[in-house]
């Protein structure tokens, strides 16, 4: 019991420690963490090519190297299409709060009647403080764009390390997975095993699928609204 005790006590602790160096570090370790999920989203794919004959080094070089063309090019055309979209959106938004005031005002008057003078004035007192938050939220995100240099200089770094990672983890995922089992306590091995091939294909499962539909539905609605004549019918798909 005193032995049981003592390796729930180190683990716990363990756990803590950890916890405190991800906080202390989210900001570096955001590339790392980000190719660790992309790696894994990805490994089923290498492992296919590499029962094809395909060698790992060289699989892993064809999938981050296809997934890269598709991320260039996706921000390369997509990408100044977005932007317009937002800042046309951000300027017709007080005009669409004015058009749905005069049409709440239509509907409420018509159900109320009488009652609709006190009404109105609640209503006027909601769609004011929702153009001021509105206009607030946007000086604060422009301003924070403008003097976020760190934050920039997280954004480049997500873009340059986390290809080189993500090469490098699906490569060696599997000596990566067998060093991490060489770790396990031996008394408890087994168990640790069978519990994370559960969470692994419960995981896998969730990320893996729901992953792929959201990519499907998000172009289908990307296509389907802009082709439909939307005005952010791209904006509204991503």
């Amino acid at each position: 019991m005193i032995r049981v005790e003592r390796q729930v006590i180190f683990w716990v602790a363990a756990l803590l420690v950890l916890l405190l160096v991800v906080a202390a570090l989210k900001d570096i370790l955001l590339p790392f963490v980000a190719a660790v999920v992309i790696a894994y989203f990805l490994n089923p794919l290498a492992d296919r090519l590499e029962r094809m004959g395909v060698s790992r080094t060289l699989g892993a070089v064809l999938i981050v190297g296809v997934a890269g063309v598709l991320i260039t090019l996706a921000v390369v055309l997509l990408g100044p299409i977005v932007v317009e979209q937002l800042r046309q959106f951000a300027t017709s938004l007080p005009g669409q709060i004015d058009k749905m005031r005069t049409s709440l005002e239509a509907l409420a008057q018509s159900w109320l009647g009488p009652n609709f003078a006190s009404i109105k004035l609640a209503l006027d007192r909601g769609v004011g403080g929702l153009s001021e938050n509105w206009a607030s939220a946007a000086a604060a995100v422009v301003a924070s764009l403008l003097s976020g240099g760190i934050a920039i200089v997280n954004f480049v770094a997500l873009f340059l390390i986390t290809p080189v990672v993500v090469f490098y983890l699906i490569v060696d995922w599997h000596p990566m997975l067998a060093r991490i089992d060489q770790t396990l306590p031996r008394d408890h091995a087994a168990v640790i095993r069978q519990l994370a091939k559960d969470v692994d294909a419960a995981v896998a499962a969730f990320i893996r699928g729901q992953g792929v539909i959201c990519i499907i539905l998000g172009v289908w609605y990307a296509i389907g609204l802009s082709w439909a004549g939307l005005s952010y019918g791209l904006l509204v798909g991503l």
